[in-house]
């Protein structure tokens, strides 16, 4: 198959796929009961065609993404090891340094986020999310900085 018609074949998978997810979206809005029904018609409404195909189909779009990701993954490291290898040094870089700030932990406890009795969380979640948090913070900053700095530090070794 040529480009034009894979283009054209993928711009017409994309249309049909928000079409479906935009008349799902449109049937559930349409047809819910609303938040001053009692229990039995939401518990009802729960069970109904138009719940179960908005969750099938919003499982299906996300397995298929999920998919598509390991496989283009695959592809590139195919086609492209050499920079596919660098990424993975890169997922194994940020996987290690939410090791270490997982390990070190954190000072948050329950009290202290002022959280209330029905909302206490173990002190592992709490651990994991902040050095989730972290972790996304310090890629955040390295990113801006390489996108600021990038052009001056790169231009050296590019001549």
């Amino acid at each position: 198959m040529d480009n034009k018609k894979f283009d054209l074949a993928m711009n017409a998978i994309k249309y049909v796929i928000g079409a479906i997810g935009a008349i799902a979206c449109i049937w559930v809005l349409s047809t819910s009961p609303g938040s001053e029904a009692t229990e039995v018609v939401k518990d009802q409404y729960a069970d109904s065609p138009q719940m179960g195909l908005a969750i099938n189909y919003t499982v299906i779009i996300i397995v298929a993404a999920i998919a598509g990701v390991l496989l283009f993954f695959l592809y590139q490291l195919i086609t492209n090891t050499k920079k596919t290898a660098m990424s993975i040094i890169g997922i194994v870089a940020a996987f290690v340094l939410y090791l270490v700030l997982r390990l070190i932990g954190t000072s948050d406890t329950n009290q202290s986020l002022g959280l209330k009795e029905n909302y206490h969380v173990g002190d592992a979640t709490l651990d994991a999310t902040t050095a989730g948090l972290w972790v996304v913070i310090i890629g955040i900053v390295l990113g801006i900085l390489l996108a600021i700095l990038g052009p001056f530090l790169l231009g050296k070794y590019r001549k």
